[in-house]
């Protein structure tokens, strides 16, 4: 009827204008929506590399680059350093040999070439420890995980390398402060005489430390001040009868005098050498015709003439550096094969089609089925029809009849005209119809709401607490670059240490010693504590100072190291990685500190270095004065040095009061850390001490005694010390100040996660209309062969029938033909552009097992990340390394040569050679032991330190590159293991050479005669000679005697020495009853004639073994989760879902063309046909 007719109208119309409008809206959300794109490109250039977006990965094909590849540091010395002032040449022509201690003390005669050896030794040694330090920085390895843009790479190496010339002079200066105080500690003294004088005693001989007067009008006593100097002079005065007296003295201008000829070198300027007539003053007063220039001053220079020499140590004598970073060098050697990175964009033209092609069929049978209802509907509600009204109970059971009846009668396959069995067959295609779109739609959503893909997510000026929150949900996904990519520990980190009582206590007070020093004049007995106590609570001070500067200046270096961060580091690794590196800082500390120390302690002992606690004098006859070891006990200074000591105790006519465990020995310091504080936590032992030096001469003092709560009384001071003084180390860590120097101005998101809801819905759309077409030709060929399988007809009909449907001749059927070969065409087409378009895809594994994970990097080692649920895992828990040493460091064999020796010291071989030889053979075994106990310390200590360090890593690394690490980690502590110890040794053994010390037995000065000496004259000292070869000038001086062979020092004489005797049986014990080593039974890397010092030089080591357990590593890491992504090349299932969507739009769309295809083609045939004309003869 009409009504229905102009229903029709107005729905065709709506239906064409929603359809419109529903792809208008689709095409634009598609074209504005963004897609995450993983973008790789391969073998790019530096240049390439500049151009590519933030958060670009480039992995480097070789993680680690040594620094000497593309780094170069080259120092310039001053001046000083090459000049002739520190020649042999000048440090002859100013030496007065056996003269030098009858000059007055402050003449500049008596120490100016002990002075001069000692800048030369500065020089030297500052150039071989920067050089040494060059070289370890040069070696070690720059771990670099990906490439760094040049101006990244610019800024972290500058802080780096400025961080390492601020950290090298600092370890050196320290060092030599350190050693400094130590020879005072132990009140060694100089050949010199200038730090203590041996004054002649009808009873006994005395040492009495020397007084300076200084240029402000003040005094400093060398006992009590280490850097105590005074204006150096010329003297008119000779051969007096103490070294006070002076007369017409000429003061030097810039040139110092002191205690020890390093410390006044340290406190002169160089002012005089830049002066030629002063220069030519200075040479008059020597026995010379040598000439020499002053020094040139340079405009530009880093100092100027009246910088002291300290000034200059403190920075190893450098003008300045010449730094070169190539970063063409450092990409060459990082190679990238490919960077990744993921951009976002809007989706192509091609991709808008696609869609609004796979979703047209759908949108046109919903749009068809439900727009006629609603303009039913409304036309109804405004044509004001009404229906009848029902009860309620009765309207339900009508719409259910009509539900049942239009399920039941549901048709989507009818034609007419059709007969009650056809019906039948095509209601039974409608179900099966039906079912399959639902099982097949069902099916495919399911897959693609199960489907996940990368999306990224920026987003911009992220607060702290919300950082927090996201970097809980996405961990490694969420990516926040920095916009200070350098970030100094000192911004976010605190440590606070707290020192053992003693360091705060009055026991280290000035007063308490100076009450404590207030008898020490009046008494002679070593062994009483009134003559010792002062000089070891004042070592004790000293060491205090010295740990809380060492840990200062460590602490200092520590926070000013920078944390590189391209991004924000998560909280939870920060901490870890901050406590591992404040924990190896604070062990590394530690161990520096006592390394050192044992190192000068037993270098001093080596030397058998004297004092006035390990020797005393013998007169033999009325003109000779000798040094004898001295004993305590039945143990002697000479064999035993570290070993001999004796309680402390009070004298008294009528009563001696013992001072429980508080020592004195051969060395103050060794005897010091034998001791324990015991009596000083005791009132009532401090109430005793202080009764005896409560005298009229002094003011008594009191003070409180130690807690017995916060530390143990019996503690050994040596156990306090291997601690650095310190009882707790505490450190804050503050995150939120770090992020706000990291600052990031935006983060990405980067996750995995399942389509929104709307491109759910247009999936929907597109599967339903295409499966919806699919479905319904093969149902309908199903239903039109079952008509004639009923009708008889056999399988050639039927297979007839199915060209039939295909071919035909007639237009219909030529439409239908060619519509088929365009969405055939078409759809070929599509799946091979989809299907094998490559697609990045990620796949994540849960808690993979080593086996699993074995076959993960075999498979897909490029792109493999497993997160480590453990980040920092000790070295020691994977790691295993064992040394072997030299075979003259065997325990058994020292101790068989110590045993041959003391036997043999009855022998009449012994008796009848001098005690030089005995001193310096015996001195040389305490070497021997001396050097394998240091070259096992230190090694031992190295290898502890880096087995307790931790390995900070967020993710696993794989076999090849965790053994490649490793590897590199350990050659390089092979290689700075033996630099740092022979550093540390070649400043003491210069520091001794230079200071001139004296030795227990007067290998390097010897006391002079003294004729018809009186109370208080002055015992001289004169320089040993050995060969023609003078002490005095060099320390290398020696002879051979028996085998043996005799230097100035010990330990300069055995590093000389070859381990040939100690193969040789005759050397070793002609009785035979000790054996020699021998070659068959102790191989060693060394051939036996090389020297002990080449041998040290390596640290004694025969062989250094490591062994790697990666089933350890990988349960230490135990990573949570494997994570790896590759290159779907062939995906079917995407390819197959695709031409699902679009087929209904094609069969539309192309069922169109195939019309205007064939309603056109003829007409233009016809149009275009030829007119033949046609004439007849």
């Amino acid at each position: 009827d009409e009504q229905e007719r102009r229903s029709n109208i107005i729905a065709t119309r709506v239906y064409l204008i929603v359809l419109l409008l529903s792809l208008i809206s689709i095409s634009i959300f598609a074209w504005a929506s963004l897609k995450t794109t993983a973008v790789t490109l391969k073998y790019l250039t530096k240049e390439q590399l500049k151009s590519l977006p933030i958060g670009v990965q480039c992995p480097c094909s070789r993680i680690s680059i040594s620094y000497n590849e593309f780094t170069l540091l080259e120092p310039i010395y001053h001046e000083i350093c090459s000049s002739d002032f520190v020649s042999d040449r000048w440090i002859n022509a100013i030496y007065t040999g056996s003269n030098a201690t009858y000059f007055n003390i402050r003449d500049f005669r008596s120490f100016s070439s002990s002075q001069f050896q000692a800048l030369a030794a500065f020089c030297h040694l500052s150039k071989a420890y920067v050089q040494q330090s060059i070289d370890t920085f040069h070696q070690s390895t720059f771990i670099s995980l990906s490439v760094l843009s040049e101006n990244d790479l610019q800024t972290q190496l500058q802080l780096i390398i400025d961080q390492f010339q601020q950290e090298v002079p600092q370890a050196f200066t320290n060092q030599l402060d350190l050693i400094l105080r130590m020879t005072m500690g132990n009140k060694i003294v100089s050949g010199l005489l200038t730090n203590y004088i041996i004054l002649y005693g009808s009873f006994s001989f005395k040492l009495q430390s020397i007084i300076y007067h200084r240029d402000d009008g003040t005094f400093c006593d060398c006992q009590n001040d280490l850097y105590c100097t005074s204006s150096a002079v010329f003297d008119d005065m000779f051969r007096a009868r103490t070294r006070y007296i002076s007369n017409n003295t000429k003061v030097l201008p810039g040139i110092a005098s002191g205690c020890l000829p390093i410390i006044s070198m340290l406190d002169s300027t160089l002012e005089c050498f830049y002066n030629q007539t002063c220069l030519n003053d200075i040479i008059s007063y020597f026995p010379t015709n040598e000439r020499f220039s002053a020094l040139v001053i340079h405009i530009n220079s880093s100092y100027n003439q009246y910088t002291k020499v300290k000034t200059m140590l403190e920075n190893l004598m450098i003008e300045e550096w010449i730094t070169t970073i190539s970063y063409e060098k450092y990409y060459d050697q990082c190679a990238p094969i490919s960077c990744t990175y993921s951009k976002e964009e809007r989706h192509n033209l091609i991709y808008v089609i696609t869609k609004l092609i796979s979703l047209l069929s759908g949108l046109t049978l919903v749009l068809e089925l439900i727009i006629p209802i609603i303009v039913r509907f409304i036309m109804k509600k405004l044509n004001h029809e009404q229906a009848p009204s029902v009860p309620i109970h009765v309207g339900l059971n009508q719409v259910k009849s009509s539900i049942k009846k239009a399920v039941i009668e549901l048709n989507y396959f009818k034609h007419y005209p059709s007969n009650d069995q056809q019906i039948r067959y095509q209601r039974y295609g409608t179900r099966l119809y039906i079912l399959l779109i639902a099982i097949s739609a069902g099916s495919l959503s399911v897959y693609h709401l199960t489907r996940t893909t990368i999306h990224r997510e920026t987003i911009l000026n992220l607060s702290l607490s919300k950082y927090l929150e996201l970097s809980q949900i996405y961990a490694t996904h969420l990516y926040c670059p920095c916009t200070s990519i350098s970030t100094p520990y000192f911004t976010f980190i605190s440590i606070e240490v707290y020192y053992h009582q003693l360091c705060s206590s009055y026991l280290v007070s000035s007063r308490w010693i100076a009450y404590s020093k207030s008898m020490s004049r009046l008494l002679g007995d070593i062994y009483d504590y009134r003559i010792n106590a002062g000089n070891q609570f004042q070592t004790l001070s000293m060491f205090c100072e010295q740990a809380q500067q060492t840990i200062n200046n460590s602490l200092t270096n520590f926070l000013k190291t920078h944390i590189f961060n391209l991004q924000v580091i998560r909280k939870n690794q920060l901490e870890t990685q901050l406590d591992s590196a404040i924990t190896d800082w604070k062990s590394s500390t530690i161990n520096q500190f006592i390394s050192t120390i044992d190192l000068i302690r037993n270098t001093t002992q080596g030397n058998q270095l004297m004092n006035r606690l390990n020797i005393f004098f013998q007169y033999p006859d009325d003109v000779r004065t000798i040094l004898e070891p001295r004993t305590y006990g039945d143990c002697n200074c000479a064999f035993f040095a570290r070993l001999c000591s004796s309680p402390m105790k009070i004298f008294t006519d009528s009563f001696t009061l013992l001072i429980e465990n508080f020592y004195v020995g051969c060395y103050l310091i060794d005897a010091l850390f034998l001791s324990t504080l015991e009596c000083f936590y005791n009132e009532i032992c401090m109430s005793n001490i202080n009764h005896f030096l409560n005298s009229s001469l002094i003011q008594s003092l009191t003070f409180p005694a130690l807690s017995s709560t916060k530390n143990s009384p019996n503690q050994t001071i040596r156990s306090i010390f291997e601690q650095m003084m310190v009882d707790q180390w505490s450190w804050n860590i503050n995150y939120s100040s770090y992020y706000n120097h990291c600052a990031p101005n935006l983060c990405i998101i980067q996750y995995k996660n399942s389509d929104d809801i709307f491109t759910v819905i247009i999936f929907l759309f597109g599967i339903f209309g295409g499966l919806s077409i699919g479905f319904r030709i093969p149902i309908l060929l199903l239903l039109r062969l079952t008509e004639k399988f009923k009708n008889n007809f056999t399988f050639e009909i039927s297979i007839r029938s199915i060209k039939h449907f295909f071919i035909g001749t007639n237009e219909q059927q030529m439409t239908r033909r060619l519509q088929i070969v365009l969405v055939s065409t078409t759809l070929c087409i599509l799946y091979i552009t989809v299907a094998f378009n490559p697609q990045l895809t990620s796949v994540e594994i849960k808690n993979p097992s080593l086996s699993i994970y074995e076959n993960l990097v075999k498979q897909h080692s490029y792109s493999l990340q497993c997160s480590c649920s453990q980040i920092a895992i000790p070295y020691g828990s994977f790691i295993n390394i064992k040394s072997n040493y030299h075979p003259s460091c065997s325990r058994d064999f020292i101790g068989e040569l110590w045993m041959a020796v003391l036997i043999g010291q009855n022998n009449p071989f012994y008796q009848n050679v001098s005690k030089t030889y005995i001193y310096s053979g015996v001195g040389q075994l305490q070497a021997l032991s001396i050097f394998c106990e240091l070259s096992k310390s230190t090694v031992s200590q190295s290898v502890t330190q880096f087995l307790n360090k931790h390995m900070v890593n967020t993710q696993l690394l794989s076999p090849n590159v965790l053994s490649q690490r490793i590897q590199m980690i350990i050659d390089e502590m092979k290689t700075t293991m033996p630099k740092l110890f022979i550093n540390t040794f070649s400043l003491v053994r210069q520091t001794t050479k230079a200071n001139k010390f004296l030795t227990t037995f007067g290998s390097t000065w010897l006391l002079a005669d003294s004729y018809n000496p009186t109370d208080g004259d002055i015992i001289h000292t004169i320089p040993v000679e050995y060969d023609e070869c003078d002490c005095g000038l060099s320390s290398e001086c020696f002879t051979k005697l028996y085998g043996v062979i005799i230097s100035c020092y010990i330990l300069e004489g055995f590093l000389q020495s070859t381990f040939e005797c100690l193969y040789d049986q005759e050397c070793v014990d002609k009785t035979h009853t000790f054996p020699a080593l021998n070659l068959s039974i102790n191989p060693s890397r060394f051939p036996i004639n090389s020297t002990v010092e080449s041998v040290l030089n390596e640290l004694m080591i025969e062989n250094f073994t490591n062994s790697l357990s990666y089933s350890d590593y990988f349960t230490q890491c135990s990573p949570s989760s494997c994570i790896f992504s590759y290159i779907d090349k062939f995906n079917i299932i995407e390819g197959i879902t695709t031409l699902i969507s679009l087929y209904g739009g094609l069969m539309i769309i192309c069922q169109l063309f195939a019309v205007i295809i064939i309603k056109i083609l003829p007409y233009r045939l016809v149009h275009v046909t030829p007119v033949v004309n046609i004439s007849t003869n």
